[in-house]
């Protein structure tokens, strides 16, 4: 028996024996994942024989490809990306779908100016630990890409960056914040185009200051979740916070577990019962309902700016979720007073200039009904292909990731800015062809894209977000650094 039969039908064997199965000669063990799943709730995977594997199947792993039929020419990226389903809706459908339009306005302009065509192989990586791994090499050793984008998850991209430091694959992830990631030696082959959760956690620090007017902020509630995001948000805000104010203390300080409804439940009547003149939030996957468990905070419809009569509530990028701009447009008074008084800060969505713009109605045009505010980072997966599509473009179409990788180090100038609106797309190819050796910036739908030695982009673009709940939408402006 090959190997990996052999070590399919045993572990297979170890969750029916988990279960109180008892063994037989029927190698067929299941027809779908649940099947696999062991009595202690360890979950397995069917795999397409109908063995049990302790993670996704390597055969299930990247089964998408944009275009569906795409040119034999053509340059092959990879994506990772989590596609599980929730609720009736993948997980990172919007990224896909920016993928889709993306590639589609591409290999428009490169047939125009004779380069060779786009491909994505997308891999969904949302499923077991090592998914993203066992993707990326897939992607580099059966479908040759040139480079990837994504994940964005840290959990996703510990194992992989190894990888592509073996194969020389550049890799641009769209999304992620984290600070281990941020400071991992990946000898310059990973980069990255969000803003690390350190930066939210100092201009959470400059928004409060900004609130209050320059008075002391010590009456102060906060509440974290305690996973990586969380404690990376937290670990700069609470010494920055101390460094402004020696009286500044952190007796009101809690966190949570995602998902433990008792602890929540106890920490926020702790601060509820507290009445704090601020209350900041670094919530997790629930963050809608974190976000409302504080409504009974006083707030007084006549001074709603004002702290010493309305708890003025400051949240992280994860409390910015379609969920809670739909609460705004269905609740009631007392909702809607709650939901106006919050101010957040995110990673910037969307530049307000032409680039953005043009993404947003490509997209709402090509995807009718499907809310942007359900996904405020798909920018940044559009911004990871232009890029990576106008490195190829560059050279008539990329053969090989040094060549990628060429264009990617050659963009840390702000001498010399080009856009990466379709509109524009081939003339930034050309002058990136013309001028081999120069420095550039490029201007896509989430700002100004250079990158520096780490791979962390230059500079840093963070927003402020309110709601406007007479409108029921999110209104985002740059933040003040």
């Amino acid at each position: 028996m090959p190997k990996t039969t052999l070590l399919s039908a045993l572990f297979a064997v170890g969750l029916l024996a988990g279960s109180g199965c008892t063994l037989t000669m029927n190698y067929q063990q299941c027809t779908q994942d649940s099947d696999c799943t062991a009595a202690d709730g360890t979950p397995g995977y069917c795999s397409s024989d109908q063995l049990c594997l302790p993670n996704t199947p390597l055969d299930n792993l990247c089964t998408i490809t944009i275009p569906d039929a795409p040119s034999p020419n053509a340059v092959h990226l990879g994506a990772l990306l989590d596609l599980r389903d929730r609720n009736g809706r993948l997980a990172e459908a919007h990224r896909l779908l920016a993928l889709k339009l993306g590639v589609k306005q591409i290999n428009e302009l490169v047939q125009l100016d004779g380069s060779r065509p786009l491909a994505i192989d997308v891999c969904n990586v949302g499923t077991s630990a090592i998914d993203a791994d066992n993707a990326t090499k897939i992607l580099i050793e059966q479908r040759n890409v040139v480079a990837i984008i994504g994940p964005n998850t840290a959990s996703a991209a510990t194992n992989m960056i190894g990888r592509i430091k073996a194969a020389g694959v550049p890799t641009i992830s769209p999304a992620i914040m984290d600070s281990g990631i941020a400071d991992a030696a990946s000898q310059g082959l990973f980069y990255r185009l969000a803003p690390v959760e350190r930066e939210q956690g100092l201009q959470l620090v400059r928004e409060l200051v900004t609130l209050s007017g320059g008075k002391s902020t010590s009456q102060l509630g906060l509440l974290s979740v305690t996973d990586s995001y969380g404690e990376n948000i937290r670990r700069k805000f609470t010494p920055e916070w101390q460094r402004r104010d020696p009286n500044n203390k952190t007796d009101r300080f809690f966190s949570y577990k995602d998902n433990d409804a008792n602890l929540l439940s106890v920490t926020t009547k702790t601060l509820l019962d507290a009445k704090p003149s601020f209350v900041v939030l670094i919530p997790g996957s629930n963050s809608h309902q974190v976000i409302g468990g504080f409504a009974d905070l006083p707030f007084d419809p006549k001074n709603p700016g004002s702290f010493e009569s309305t708890t003025q509530i400051l949240s992280a990028s994860s409390g910015r979720t379609g969920e809670l701009i739909r609460l705004a447009r269905t609740g009631d008074d007392k909702t809607k007073n709650h939901l106006s008084r919050i101010t957040g800060v995110a990673p910037l969505s969307f530049i307000d200039s032409q680039e953005g713009a043009d993404f947003k109605s490509s997209f709402t045009a090509t995807n009718p009904g499907l809310a942007l505010e359900d996904d405020f980072m798909v920018g940044y997966t559009y911004d990871a292909l232009f890029v990576l599509g106008a490195a190829s473009a560059t050279f008539k179409g990329a053969s090989r990731p040094d060549q990628i990788l060429s264009v990617l180090r050659r963009l840390n100038g702000n001498a010399n800015s080009l856009s990466l609106t379709p509109r524009l797309f081939n003339e930034t190819v050309q002058k990136l062809a013309q001028q081999p050796t120069d420095p550039f910036t490029l201007l896509g739908v989430t700002g100004a894209i250079r990158f520096q030695t780490d791979g962390g982009r230059d500079p840093v673009l963070l927003e402020r977000w309110k709601i406007d709940v007479a409108s029921g939408v999110y209104v985002n402006t740059p933040a003040n650094m």
